[in-house]
């Protein structure tokens, strides 16, 4: 098991690759910063030990050094067309690096190994690989897709469509939120399409829940082979708030979520896209469907035993960020004016 000071120097390693991608003018630099990424995110997810963690762990390796060696086999290709390393002289992406951006990201098609990585992960792991480590691959394709596009709207589908169909055959809770993710990636996509500052609403809102979601399940520390099910053995007040997340990560108004899909609904009607809006309508009404299952399970069920429950603080600071979206709704007849 990692102690403090090397888990905190290898998520500060983690930090620091991402930032280096963000900021390199050069080719090289991002596939370097994405390089120290993921060696430092391979530790922490074996920091505990267990046969579940190394094997996701060397899962997210092989899976990650195909994405790094495609990128830099792209970039290479790229050089040998354009004669130049710079990143911002190059007006349209490399198939290459399109394939490796996605599977980097756990994209449809090449999403295959996003559930199977994540069931054998813990709770602070899961959340990492669904948040902080996909911000290189949405910076990327903001950088290159700044107008409606066919490749990218095939994804956008794809990701609605299968995040949806896919986390309805899930009993464990690791893989139904990653599929959760893989419909999110849709929407996600959508804004980074259409109007990149809506794209980063969106995922900043989503990060958000998503924070609240795997803090109150690591708080109860459930375990590998029965995650669901514990569950329902939480305290009401517990799993009032743990419905609350669920909704709102649906995006049912009028919780903080839903301002994350009116964001990217309003860039659609006002580029005259609105066509693709029953689409993610679908993908987003299949997600609602299996959090509703798990949520009237959860509150219909009878505890055999008492759960340890959740900080007071923890569970106010969740509602209160999932009820900014009543203010905000009450007041958008007021603000829309000045907008």
């Amino acid at each position: 098991m990692l102690r403090f000071p090397v888990h905190a120097m290898f998520m500060y390693i983690l930090f620091f690759g991402t930032f280096v991608s963000i900021s390199s003018p050069h080719w090289f630099g991002i596939w370097l910063g994405l390089e120290l990424n993921m060696m430092s995110f391979i530790p922490i997810i074996v920091s505990n030990g267990s046969s579940y963690e190394v094997e996701s762990g060397m899962k997210y390796f092989l899976i990650q050094a195909i994405g790094s060696s495609l990128i830099l086999f792209g970039s290479l290709f790229m050089y040998s067309l354009n004669g130049s390393w710079n990143f911002y002289n190059h007006t349209t992406i490399n198939p290459i690096i399109f394939i490796a951006i996605l599977l980097k990201l756990g994209a449809p098609p090449l999403h295959f190994w996003l559930p199977d990585v994540i069931i054998g992960m813990s709770w602070t792991s899961s959340l990492i690989l669904l948040t902080w480590q996909k911000m290189v691959p949405l910076f990327l394709l903001a950088t290159f897709f700044h107008a409606p596009s066919t490749p990218l709207t095939i994804i956008c589908i794809l990701s609605s469509i299968i995040g949806g169909v896919g986390g309805m055959n899930q009993t464990s809770l690791r893989p139904l939120l990653a599929y959760s993710s893989i419909g999110h990636m849709g929407w996600i996509l959508c804004g980074v399409l259409l109007t990149p500052v809506y794209g980063l609403i969106y995922f900043f809102i989503y990060s958000t829940i998503s924070c609240f979601i795997f803090f109150m399940l690591s708080s109860h520390e459930l375990s590998n082979t029965a995650q669901s099910f514990s569950l329902f053995n939480w305290p009401m007040s517990d799993r009032l708030t743990f419905m609350v997340l669920l909704l709102s990560l649906a995006g049912l108004p009028p919780l903080t979520g839903f301002l994350a899909k009116f964001a990217i609904l309003m860039s659609l009607s006002s580029l005259k896209w609105f066509s693709f809006a029953p689409i993610l309508f679908i993908g987003s009404m299949m997600n609602l469907y299996y959090y509703l299952i798990l949520i009237f399970c959860m509150l219909l069920s009878s505890p055999s035993w008492t759960s340890p429950t959740t900080s007071p603080t923890l569970k106010t600071l969740a509602i209160m960020f999932n009820f900014i979206g009543v203010v905000v709704l009450l007041l958008l007849p007021f603000i829309t004016p000045y907008l």
